[in-house]
């Protein structure tokens, strides 16, 4: 199992699937996230020290945002089909920020000849106007909770409401399992792998 995360902006995949991502650390599983607006360089750097997983930027331009066009899809061809990734998640096409919308249609037209499962996940600040998310993929996050708070909580700009409302999410979400909290994802792709 190898997993590709895309993330906007850092924190975002922290938000939404911290807790998939840290599980499948503490496994040994490989995880690259992919940041693709070149921001917060410095906690990026430090949270690789802290937890054992690859990132790289989509775009080494700082603050460039991300578009949807050919170049950017090329830019993540290149890095989705350098390995065999078994995971692709991606944000939900129905997040109201204009980057996130941006990165699913890049990723929408990257994956034409992935053979893998893609996931989108919802970011708690974006919920409330998402109106298209319909998540059919639950899993408990109880033992990373507090690693996933705190990672989120590592990025300066991520205020005390943003936190609470990413906990109270997840608990949420957690009343579709057998777990006290869970992450949401929408499956956009299927293939014959298992999460």
């Amino acid at each position: 199992m190898k997993i590709l995360a895309l993330s906007p902006h850092p924190d975002d995949i922290e938000m939404g699937a911290g807790g998939f991502l840290l599980s499948a650390i503490n496994k040994n599983i490989d995880v690259h996230v992919v940041y693709c607006l070149y921001e917060k360089m410095f906690t990026v750097e430090t949270n690789l020290r802290k937890i054992n997983y690859k990132a790289s930027w989509l775009c080494e331009e700082e603050n460039k945002r991300p578009e949807y066009n050919g170049k950017t899809v090329d830019l993540l061809d290149s890095i989705l089909y350098a390995e065999d990734y078994t995971h692709l998640l991606i944000p939900h096409i129905g997040d109201s920020h204009q980057d996130h919308k941006n990165i699913n249609l890049v990723a929408q037209a990257s994956i034409r000849k992935y053979k893998g499962m893609t996931l989108q996940y919802e970011v708690a600040p974006y919920i409330n106007r998402n109106k298209s998310f319909n998540p059919n993929i639950f899993f408990g996050i109880d033992g990373f909770l507090s690693q996933k708070t705190e990672w989120v909580s590592s990025y300066q700009d991520v205020t005390q409401d943003m936190i609470e409302s990413v906990i109270s999410l997840n608990k949420l979400r957690g009343q579709e399992t057998t777990n006290h909290h869970a992450e949401a994802f929408e499956l956009l792709k299927w293939s014959n792998l298992s999460i």
